[in-house]
């Protein structure tokens, strides 16, 4: 029997009518207090989440699988699943079930999949003849991207953005093989067409043209980025995303390009994790990109060298910075949360308490004179209207749910005050009508009480029946007693019930003007999230200078690489204290243009090696490098590279000897490394 056949309650043919519109994804139905999951969804999820898999009409021949998880709670199940690499519907009840008529209106409110998660990326790349044009969109972040590179390096550029998704055109399908195992989502053909991505990116931006993005030339980036800006539109049901305010154009002559099997030769990872330490998720994220793709501008990387040294040389300085900078919540992704609809209280009093912190912050700031600090001091924003708005309205500890109450302070709305004086006087309201009640009928153990089927009543002792007076009116007869109500209780309860439901309304509109003056300061939010991971970060780099006792690299335009006392620093941490052995390393395109590395296997050949990529990659991400000096020219990007060839030398040769010759030739444009490997 078909799953449709199957489902002959009015709710179940509701549920597959929408699923059919999402038969890719898992979808969470709305039930009351629950995400219920149907059918082959049930079995996946329970699965998955490690839930209970019951199901409906269990006394039916075919009875219809189902497991459901609270509403209030959904968040790490539906981050387990997209972890998992699965796509989630998100379908909610868009009436009041007490005002329908019939089965409630249900509707997907959103779809989460794994590259639209908040720390997750989406790509769409459209090729051309020449081209493929990439297009990178992070969600959470709002950092929206778009470049173009020849076809024979776009599989190499894809791969270095580590997407969680891949967004292609239907009918493209002969990439699928050379694109394993990255999750593919496709789109119609009628999106891949350059006027209709046009179109698509001067809506979000609200411009006529795409010039002042530096993007009219690229007619496959463009295409790419209207595609994926649709796809992200349509899952998230809206209409513009706030946060997304620019599309950047980047080249990767703009920076060192770092391929993943570079990355993992280097140690890149354990490198990054070694001098971490920020003290938020904005700094974290800009140390990594810095460290990703280091600079290749001398200019720019002096700048930030600049910053770094000046706050190792004010330790008291970066201490109370770093502590001040600890209390500063993700910015980025609450900005990202505004935007989609889905901020809570607890987000705007995350941004309140972080402005809070940037204001006590910009003292600091004044003490600080490098180029790069002056910067970020003067456009340093707290957004004090902001600020003041949320302090004074929304709660300090709300809670996770926006409808239940309990959201907004006193004081706020004169007509919510007043309805919770009446709901706090319940109490004492009740007592003085129950005395009165005993007074007037004589009843001495009359009592009024209260439940979800009759609400308020007044219930009287059989023993007392004969006093009963004319204007009670009998609601249940029990045992040894009798329920009544009166004209007065009555009104009373509409008046008690009535508050609850007037308080949650209010309250939850007295929140939504709240958030939408917060969303109207996204831009400004976004702005100050940049300065404080910069900001993070330089004070990361100025820690772990400080720690290791790193010097600040000279970057000049010679042909000179000079390296004393070097150290590598994953390795070095890996040892005993002082026992890793500092070497040096000179190279300046004349006298020495050679080097022989011979030794044994486990000699540290290797080791050497890969040292002087990783203090190049350093200096040039503008970070102190663990050395007594370092000297080099502005560009080394390709002996960064050094690692990678060795490694997989050794890897297709297994001898013992080796020696490794590496010619350097140093100009002003860069440089050029080859490794050779000759056997003995």
């Amino acid at each position: 029997m078909s799953q449709k056949e199957a489902s002959a309650t009015p709710m179940l043919r509701q549920y597959q009518e929408i699923k059919d519109q999402y038969r890719d994804c898992i979808l969470f139905y709305r039930i009351g207090d629950f995400y219920e999951m149907f059918y082959d969804d049930a079995v996946t999820a329970s699965k998955v989440l490690d839930i209970v898999l019951t199901s409906r009409n269990k006394n039916d021949p075919n009875p219809v699988p189902l497991c459901g998880i609270p509403h209030h709670s959904y968040q790490p199940y539906l981050e387990k699943l997209v972890e998992k690499g699965h796509k989630v519907a998100i379908c909610d009840q868009v009436e009041d079930p007490a005002l329908a008529k019939g089965i409630v209106k249900r509707e997907v409110i959103r779809v989460v999949t794994p590259g639209l998660a908040e720390d997750r990326s989406l790509v769409a790349v459209a090729r051309g003849p020449k081209n493929w044009g990439i297009a990178s969109l992070e969600i959470g972040t709002g950092n929206f991207r778009v470049t173009e590179v020849p076809s024979e390096r776009g599989l190499e550029e894809l791969r270095s953005l580590n997407p969680s998704e891949v967004v292609l055109s239907e009918s493209r399908t002969d990439e699928d093989a050379e694109l394993q195992p990255l999750l593919i989502t496709r789109l119609p053909d009628w999106l891949w067409d350059e006027s209709t991505a046009r179109k698509i990116l001067q809506d979000q931006f609200g411009v006529a043209t795409l010039s002042g993005f530096n993007c009219e030339t690229l007619h496959e980036g463009v295409i790419a980025a209207g595609a994926v800006l649709h796809y992200v539109k349509e899952t998230q049901k809206v209409g513009r995303l706030p946060h997304l305010t620019s599309l950047k154009r980047y080249e990767r002559s703009e920076g060192m390009l770092l391929n993943e099997e570079t990355r993992k030769n280097l140690s890149l990872t354990e490198l990054i994790d070694l001098i971490d330490h920020t003290k938020t998720s904005l700094g974290k994220r800009t140390l990594r990109s810095w460290m990703e793709s280091p600079l290749i501008q001398k200019g720019a990387i002096e700048e930030r060298l600049d910053a770094v040294e000046e706050l190792q040389r004010h330790p008291v300085v970066l201490e109370r910075l770093q502590k001040l900078l600890g209390s500063i919540y993700d910015l980025e992704k609450i900005a990202s949360r505004l935007s989609l609809g889905t901020a809570n209280a607890r987000d705007l009093r995350a941004i309140a308490d972080s402005l809070a912190k940037m204001e006590e912050l910009r003292p600091l700031l004044e003490e600080l004179g490098s180029s790069k600090l002056k910067e970020i001091r003067t456009g340093w924003d707290s957004l004090p209207s902001l600020l003041e708005e949320i302090e004074k309205t929304i709660v300090e500890e709300p809670p996770l749910t926006l409808r239940e109450g309990g959201l907004i302070k006193e004081g706020v709305q004169e007509g919510l005050d007043e309805l919770r004086t009446l709901q706090k006087d319940a109490k004492g309201a009740i007592a003085a009508m129950e005395e009165r009640e005993r007074e007037r009928t004589g009843i001495s153990s009359l009592k009024i009480r209260y439940n979800q089927v009759f609400g308020y009543y007044l219930e009287v002792t059989a023993a007392h029946l004969s006093k009963v007076p004319l204007d009670f009116t009998r609601k249940q007869t029990l045992t040894n007693a009798e329920r009544y109500i009166t004209p007065e209780l009555k009104e009373f309860e509409g008046k008690i019930l009535g508050a609850e439901e007037k308080i949650r309304a209010l309250e939850f509109q007295i929140f939504n003007e709240c958030r939408e003056r917060a969303l109207a300061a996204v831009p400004q939010i976004q702005r100050q999230a940049d300065r404080v991971g910069q900001l993070d970060a330089w004070a990361s780099l100025a820690t772990y200078a400080r720690q290791s006792g790193a010097v600040r690299p000279r970057i000049d335009e010679s042909r000179l690489l000079k390296i004393r006392g070097g150290r590598h620093p994953v390795v070095e941490k890996c040892l005993p204290v002082g026992s890793f052995v500092p070497n040096d390393l000179l190279i300046d395109g004349e006298g020495d243009r050679l080097l022989m590395v011979t030794g044994p296997n486990m000699a540290g050949k290797s080791t050497i090696i890969r040292q002087a990529g990783l203090l190049v990659l350093m200096a040039q991400a503008g970070s102190f490098v663990p050395a007594v000096e370092a000297v080099g020219p502005r560009k080394l990007d390709r002996l960064v590279h050094l690692a990678e060839a060795w490694l997989a030398l050794q890897r297709q040769r297994g001898v013992a000897w080796r020696l490794a010759v590496m010619a350097v030739t140093v100009g002003t444009a860069g440089s050029e490394t080859q490794l050779i490997d000759v056997v003995e």
